[in-house]
Formats: C-alpha cells, sequence, structure tokens
C-alpha cells in the first residue's frame, strides 16, 4: 500500500511542476531558442558515422 501511495504522490508531483513550467510565459521562446541552437550547432558540427563493422580497416 506504502508503494502505491508513494508512486500515486510522485506522480501528482511531477505532472503538478510540468504544468507550472509549461504555463511560464517564457517556455515557448526558450524551447524555440534551444532547437534554433542545436539546428546551428548540428548542422556546422561533424557528424560522427558509424564505420562498417564488417571491414576491418575501418573499425580500426
Amino acid at each position: 500500500i506504502a508503494a502505491g501511495v508513494a508512486g500515486t504522490l510522485f506522480l501528482g508531483y511531477c505532472i503538478y511542476f510540468d504544468k507550472k513550467r509549461r504555463s511560464d510565459p517564457d517556455y515557448k521562446k526558450k524551447i524555440r531558442e534551444r532547437r534554433r541552437r542545436q539546428r546551428k550547432i548540428g548542422s556546422s558540427g561533424s557528424r560522427n558515422e558509424i564505420p562498417n563493422l564488417r571491414d576491418q580497416e575501418a573499425v580500426q
């Protein structure tokens, strides 16, 4: 019974703070800025490709 009560309280805690976070007026603005930065970094950064595991030289 205690585990069920603790689980319910934890879930309520998560829902409450997620709602509070999303209701913040700057939430969408911050999300857009973060995605814009990630796109900029992702397009200019080097992409690490997985080598062909069947090719011994590529793996080394």
